[in-house]
């Protein structure tokens, strides 16, 4: 039987999970400063003050409008009649000196991308790690486990190959240990991942962020469990 080694703690994987924490909280700051700017812009324009949470409320509201009926003259009158409404004016004219500010309002950052590609890194060397793991106990050569588990390409050979090797699956496998979600968040997370890199910018919002976050918290819990359950 080959050496087994443990993967916790991994120099790399720690490393990463330290670089996902130092670009959330860059990120989060960022947003703070942009929230309190278009507070700023809404008190100097018309001279009221809102709380951050209901300006943005209002710039999601004209901007989700936009994406679903266009920019035509009817609906830019409609969107102002939304922002009137939301922030309580009393004219069309005092919604029309905001609405550049709450429709071009978007609280989404390099750091909020940066956070999710991190996260699919880690993940998928501890996943990786894992199954190399999985294989030399049950008696393959370490070298040749790297070699076997680095010629599997895309996530779903993996999955074939950690339900091969354990005769169990993943989502069953994750679904049993005391990590709520943590199977569809990686899976949504590596999806606007996957769609990002593939060319659209505008895949990763500050939610898939902060889902991004709390899988990159949890890794290395759930994969330790993992590897109690199949390697020890």
């Amino acid at each position: 039987m080959g050496v087994t080694r443990r993967i916790f703690p991994d120099v790399s994987a720690l490393k990463l999970l330290e670089m996902v924490g130092y670009f959330y909280t860059k990120a989060c700051d960022r947003i703070e400063d942009l929230q309190a700017e278009l507070v700023d812009v809404l008190r100097e324009k018309i001279g009221q003050t809102y709380d951050p949470q209901f300006a943005i409320e209002t710039a999601r509201k004209i901007q989700n409008f936009y994406q679903k009926h266009g920019g035509k003259q009817s609906e830019y009158d409609k969107m102002l009649e939304i922002i009137r409404e939301c922030l309580s004016l009393q004219s069309s004219e005092e919604a029309e000196r905001v609405f550049v500010p709450l429709f071009g309002y978007s609280d989404t950052f390099e750091e909020h991308k940066v956070v999710v590609i991190l996260t699919c890194t880690l993940l998928e060397k501890l996943f990786d790690d894992l199954l190399v793991l999985i294989h030399t106990c049950k008696g393959m050569n370490w070298s040749r486990a790297e070699k076997k588990v680095r010629r599997l390409r895309g996530f779903d050979k993996r999955c074939r190959a950690f339900e091969k090797a354990t005769n169990l699956s993943l989502e069953k496998a994750i679904g049993q240990c005391s990590i709520p979600g943590f199977l569809p968040d990686w899976v949504d997370v590596r999806k606007a991942r996957n769609t990002f890199v593939h060319g659209s910018p505008y895949a990763i919002g500050v939610s898939t962020a902060e889902k991004a976050f709390n899988l990159a918290k949890n890794a290395f819990s759930l994969f330790a469990y993992l590897q109690n359950r199949f390697c020890v």
